[in-house]
């Protein structure tokens, strides 16, 4: 949308519709973030070909969080639980913006597969 190449990609989770771009996206020199955990649940259980884009990937850290500065503005990286063991939601902070990845569902019932639904409610 931009006219540019995304410098920054953040990894939800490890389901592959949301994994299986990041080998372009690391193509294009994009910096990768993601917990540990959906690292090795990528590896683990994905087995394709984004195990090897998660190579030297930032980690959020499990229990926390990480911020990214894009020059100006900058967006908090918190890892959760929820959709799946290890979820992360990213938070624009000068702005009202969330990216949560699939821990929210809008108009419809959520996809349970691999939740705790009682870590879905605030």
């Amino acid at each position: 949308l931009t006219g540019r190449e995304p410098t920054q990609v953040v990894v939800t989770h490890y389901h592959s519709d949301h994994t299986a771009g990041l080998p372009a996206a690391r193509e294009a020199g994009a910096e990768l973030w993601c917990t540990a955990r959906t690292r090795d649940d990528i590896r683990t259980r994905n087995q394709n070909a984004a195990v090897q884009a998660l190579g030297d990937a930032r980690l959020v850290p499990e229990a926390g969080e990480a911020r990214i500065d894009l020059g100006g503005r900058h967006v908090r990286l918190i890892a959760l639980e929820g959709h799946t063991a290890s979820d992360v939601v990213a938070l624009v902070e000068d702005s009202e913006v969330v990216f949560a990845g699939d821990l929210l569902w809008y108009g419809m019932f959520p996809n349970f597969v691999d939740a705790q639904p009682s870590r879905l409610t605030p």
